[in-house]
């Protein structure tokens, strides 16, 4: 927050590490798994991921940033600081798609999916669908569009730039494949996932990556709390 004071940011997505323990192998949670995406690499991650990146169906590309959790739906929706948060990465998200397709529209604004969690309760998250038209011979220059639309916005900040220094000077470990995107490609048509909602299986020790947007409105209990309702797995 001191450094969106002096005007070097105004959204930073600060992630952090929690401690974990299973009873399940790699192999039986991602066989059980009832994320929207999951993504397992042996002896490195499970990530249980609830977001898209990009989808290119046809000549159309949309994405569908995701920001904004609470298990209290009302509340999440008439939040001001979360509000605020949700317009600034929609914002940063459409010029990005803007740098690649043309014709960049704002499809279906600050939506509600419902996560459910361990116990019954839910967990709700808002996000916007953003669309645009790809130029007819995409599938052959992924190698030259896609790499513009990286980091995702959603788990970096605004201005992107500026935020992923900063990111990388706070944090206390460097993020690795954590916050990455997957991508699978048919040949037609292009899908891929945030890897979030993360469990890091390189060391001794399981350990669960999660984070949340930081403002200048910020409470910093608040937001770790927002941290540990990120660490589930949905099985």
């Amino acid at each position: 927050q001191s450094e969106m004071r002096a005007g070097h940011s105004y959204l930073v997505n600060y992630c952090s590490q929690t401690t974990v323990a299973s009873n399940y192998a790699p192999a039986e949670l991602f066989t059980h798994s009832r994320a929207p995406y999951t993504v397992w690499l042996e002896g490195q991650f499970i990530a249980f991921s609830p977001e898209s990146f990009i989808t290119v169906e046809a000549n159309q590309i949309s994405t569908t940033p995701m920001k904004g959790t609470g298990f209290d739906a009302a509340a999440l929706i008439a939040d001001a600081k979360e509000q605020a948060e949700h317009a600034t990465v929609v914002d940063l998200l459409r010029n990005d798609i803007g740098q690649v397709a043309q014709d960049v529209r704002v499809a279906n604004y600050r939506y509600l999916s419902e996560i459910p969690q361990p116990g019954g309760r839910i967990l709700y998250q808002t996000s916007t669908r953003i669309t645009g038209e790809l130029r007819s011979d995409w599938r052959e220059r992924i190698g030259e569009w896609l790499p513009r639309l990286l980091p995702a916005g959603s788990i970096s900040g605004a201005p992107k730039r500026e935020t992923v220094a900063l990111i990388r000077r706070y944090e206390k470990e460097p993020r690795g494949f954590f916050t990455g995107v997957a991508l699978l490609f048919d040949g037609e048509s292009l899908y891929s996932t945030v890897l979030i909602r993360f469990l890091d299986l390189r060391g001794e020790r399981l350990v669960f990556r999660s984070g949340a947007g930081i403002t200048i409105y910020s409470d910093p209990e608040a937001e770790y709390a927002e941290i540990l309702s990120k660490v589930y797995v949905p099985l």
